[in-house]
């Protein structure tokens, strides 16, 4: 049997997702559509044969300038309410995100956090702060999409995450590395409509929180941990609206890892302020 470590790249920019390009595949329509709100399903291993069906709900909000601005979150475990949060994101004159507000409660114990993020800009690298500490460092390349983050976790260990894209701008290969631990995951993708594509918000939030449907929508994933060799770790299925974009994602695991819940992802939208369509 095959281990996993299931990593999430959270889901958790400055080059902007507001390239809608023209030459994508779109079945019926050119319209340019912003997720507004969705459901993400999975179930969680508690004790032995237990597991408890999670429900995390995002709702979404932009300025005029198609840009996220507030960002709702609530968790439900086993039907209960198990976590809530907000962030707040503001933007420089450039388009630029140089603060992020987020407030986290725990409704079991009734208690709040209040965190403010930073972010400074130095050529290519991005540095995060919180207070007077450094929580983060991003790298980006010439076309201004994440390639390098690094972070120190809970124990102060450091991590690394690594990205590569297609020429098309869509994640082909992503590495999570530990002191104990490399996986790389390789992507393929096909050319409907990606989830956030028309996200006018810099790319390296939406690939470091979100997940990989940017420009198009993956549709199988493949993972070497510790230098394994290559196997089919999962693959994505879609159900599509009129204009292309995915209303409904399933996320299944190929059989034979250990430690991988299928997930399920459901999604609205509303119609981007800066539209093309005519």
């Amino acid at each position: 049997m095959r281990n996993f470590i299931n990593l999430i790249i959270s889901i958790p920019l400055l080059v902007s997702l507001n390239a809608c390009s023209s030459d994508e595949i779109i079945p019926s329509s050119h319209a340019e559509l912003l997720p507004s709100f969705t459901i993400q399903e999975y179930y969680m291993d508690v004790y032995g044969d237990s597991r408890d069906h999670v429900k995390n709900f995002n709702w979404f909000t932009y300025d005029t300038e198609d840009r996220l601005t507030e960002i709702r979150t609530l968790i439900e475990r086993g039907g209960k309410n198990e976590a809530e949060s907000k962030k707040s994101i503001s933007y420089d004159t450039n388009g630029n995100i140089i603060q992020i507000k987020i407030t986290q409660k725990n409704p079991v114990n009734d208690s709040s956090e209040y965190i403010i993020q930073n972010y400074h800009y130095n050529s290519n690298k991005i540095t995060v702060t919180q207070g007077d500490s450094v929580t983060g460092l991003l790298e980006l390349n010439e076309k201004k999409q994440l390639i390098k983050y690094t972070w120190f976790d809970s124990r102060k260990n450091l991590i690394t995450y690594q990205y590569e894209y297609d020429n098309r701008g869509n994640l082909l290969t992503y590495t999570y590395q530990s002191e104990s631990h490399t996986q790389i995951s390789k992507y393929t993708t096909e050319r409907m409509n990606g989830i956030y594509k028309c996200i006018n918000t810099p790319q390296w939030y939406i690939v470091l929180y979100y997940n990989n449907s940017l420009l198009n929508n993956p549709t199988e994933e493949y993972s070497s941990v510790n230098n394994s060799k290559f196997e089919k770790l999962r693959y994505y299925q879609y159900q599509y609206n009129k204009d292309g974009y995915p209303v409904y994602q399933d996320i299944l695991y190929t059989p034979g890892w250990i430690g991988g819940s299928n997930i399920t992802l459901k999604i609205e939208y509303i119609p981007a302020t800066k539209t093309t369509d005519s």
